[in-house]
């Protein structure tokens, strides 16, 4: 654990020193770097590392599409197979590809550096690069099209948004509930809404493989989803008593706080409520963003408070979640183990 707490101290006081500088987009990426560091230096380390391997080795022997993933991520790893045949350079690689998405994009105004910084980094960026690869990358991709939402390029935001699918089919809620909020145009809701279904259908085969896996698993306890639960509300709390967000979006901040109570209670149903509640807390935050921007909210210490809060206490569940899993399965967090010590 010393390393990864390592890490998010040097993360802390690198993105502390330029919080509120104009150039905060730097500071971000430079405090960033240890931690991109250890996931290429990583040997099996991440929960879901050996199948991906696994996997990879598979679609690149065959040269083909194989219905292993999704059909635009089985297309980045066979076009990966050009500058390595090896999974684990190829698992980087695309950990690489979610990172310039992250930090890559050019927002007008610090709130968008600060969330991003304070509020998906923290919680995110480890299991995103390290663990859950498809979605990593279909989630960034989708913060990336915020860009295009904002500024009225709507063709545009749905392709990435297509593009983000292919990677990770859930990511359509994201792109989806992030539409509907903030447009109203309802030829686009609409043709939204009939590919939502379409990708349904096509993909029910899918969809019932995988609610047949959540429902072998036991019954979650009452604690779970607490901590994305209490995260959820309390970013949206902070939004709430900022005068500027709470006056222009407070019905999108009243559909954010039921999404996150009714994402907590189908936790209570099915583990499948898990991946829910984290795509919601990913949600709220690219709502804080376009939010923020849109209000003309350039530095809010109520917003700045909040992030830093969350940030902290993020943090402290993620650490928490390596530890209590240490040396359980094939690739867990904790230990860490570099690539030259296997």
């Amino acid at each position: 654990m010393v390393i990864y707490l390592f890490t998010y101290a040097l993360y802390f006081a690198i993105l502390g020193v330029g919080l509120r500088r104009k150039n905060t987009r730097r500071w971000l990426v430079a405090a960033t770097m240890p931690m991109f560091a250890l996931v290429w230096l990583r040997g099996t380390v991440g929960v879901d590392l050996p199948v991906y391997v696994q996997a990879i080795e598979v679609i690149q022997q065959s040269g083909g599409y194989t219905l292993i993933f999704e059909p635009g991520f089985q297309l980045l790893i066979l076009a990966l197979a050009y500058a390595s045949n090896d999974p684990m350079i190829t698992v980087k690689l695309i950990a690489t590809i979610t990172t310039l998405f992250l930090l890559g994009m050019k927002w007008r105004s610090n709130t968008a550096y600060q969330v991003i910084g304070l509020g998906i980094i923290p919680y995110f960026y480890f299991d995103m690069t390290m663990n859950g690869l498809r979605y990593g990358l279909a989630f960034a991709i989708i913060l990336a099209s915020l860009n295009s939402l904002m500024s009225t390029q709507q063709t545009r935001y749905i392709l990435l948004a297509l593009l983000a699918a292919s990677m990770q089919v859930s990511s359509l809620y994201l792109s989806y509930i992030l539409y509907i909020l903030f447009k109203t145009n309802c030829k686009y809701q609409i043709f939204m809404l009939i590919l939502l279904i379409g990708v349904a259908l096509i993909g029910s085969e899918y969809f019932l493989n995988k609610a047949s896996v959540y429902a072998d698993l036991s019954k979650p306890g009452f604690t779970s989803g607490v901590a994305p639960l209490l995260l959820s509300l309390l970013v949206l709390t902070g939004c709430w008593c900022s005068k500027l967000i709470m006056h222009t979006h407070r019905k999108k901040l009243l559909t954010l706080f039921a999404l996150s109570i009714a994402t907590y209670c189908v936790t209570q149903i099915s583990y499948a409520g898990l991946r829910l509640q984290q795509m919601n807390y990913f949600l709220i935050f690219l709502f804080v963003i376009y939010a923020s921007e849109k209000a003309g909210l350039k530095n809010s210490k109520i917003i700045l408070t909040t992030l830093i809060l969350t940030s902290l206490i993020s943090s402290a569940f993620r650490l928490n979640n390596f530890q209590s899993e240490a040396g359980i399965g094939d690739a867990p967090f904790v230990p860490y183990i570099f690539f030259w010590s296997e």
